[in-house]
């Protein structure tokens, strides 16, 4: 499985698909009412043995998923196919959002897939400090988890204290009481936290990491970019020195409304991009063609 590479050009000969989508089921596609359904499924049957068996699933996944990234990573970007030159590179991709044109200048994670083709992972707009990922892409492994784990844990928690206020009213307790809920509690919350993890697209949090560790941030696993957007908007509105002072991308100017792409992941200051990445600098090439018409 070979890593990502940074492609800097300016885009030529843009073409965006307006075909639908080919609907294909993942595990983590299933619709909501059905993860609601299957969870009061559980729920009702409560035995430990089905539990049991979703936990050995959910990680049976998550190996599957490990062992076989590089096969399924194209399969999971999900979005709007385009087809563009990168200087004198071929570039296809699935992007949530093109919300670039024809001579501007892009920053693209990219793999080659063949001689002189590349699959795009992510866009990097940098005139507005702009990040375009793939449709479920943008959330990285450990902050999915964190908030899986936030949500199932304060159900749970809700929930058996439910439970031992209504065995308090009825009669005492019981050690053995407290154990088997203490237990059950305990084997639920990981295998619902697996669960959710997939459901909302846990895979496609792996490409996520890569894509940060491809662009230079520190630890790509955890990397909010929730927050990191809050702190983007936050800037923008006081003008801090930071983000208009960022010496990677002098051409940064103030975000107004009607700038503001939905789709986008807004970052702040450009992280240092690591010696491991293989940079491909076509824009001597776009230097090129600019003498040459001129």
């Amino acid at each position: 499985m070979g890593k990502y590479s940074l492609l800097k050009g300016k885009v030529r000969y843009l073409k965006i698909s307006k075909e639908k989508e080919e609907k294909y089921k993942n595990p983590e596609e299933s619709g909501f009412i059905e993860s609601i359904l299957g969870l009061f499924i559980i729920e009702m049957i409560g035995g430990f043995i089905l539990i049991t068996v979703a936990i050995c699933k959910f990680v049976y996944e998550f190996v599957l998923s490990l062992l076989t990234f590089g096969l399924l990573q194209t399969k999971l970007l999900k979005g709007t196919p385009f087809v563009c030159y990168i200087g004198n590179v071929k570039v296809k991709g699935k992007l949530e959002n093109v919300a670039f044109n024809n001579g501007d200048y892009v920053e693209m994670v990219v793999k080659k897939i063949d001689k002189n083709t590349y699959q795009a992972y992510a866009v990097r707009f940098p005139k507005y400090h702009a990040l375009f990922f793939p449709k479920g892409v943008g959330l990285s492994t450990l902050q999915l988890l964190k908030y899986c784990m936030f949500g199932v844990g304060s159900i749970i928690l809700c929930t058996d204290i439910l439970i031992f206020i209504s065995i308090l009213f009825n009669h005492e307790w019981g050690s053995s009481e407290v154990i088997e809920i203490t237990t059950t509690s305990c084997i639920g919350f990981v295998a619902f936290v697996f669960f959710f993890f997939f459901v909302f697209g846990g895979r496609s949090t792996f490409i996520c990491n890569r894509i940060y560790a491809t662009l230079g941030y520190p630890k790509p696993w955890l990397h909010n970019s929730w927050y990191e957007e809050f702190l983007f908007f936050k800037m923008n509105r006081r003008r801090d020195p930071e983000l208009f002072d960022d010496p990677q991308t002098p051409e940064f100017q103030k975000i107004r409304n009607k700038d503001i792409q939905h789709s986008a992941n807004y970052y702040c200051r450009t992280p240092i991009i690591p010696s491991w990445v293989n940079i491909i600098d076509e824009s001597k090439y776009d230097v090129q063609i600019t003498n040459h018409l001129k």
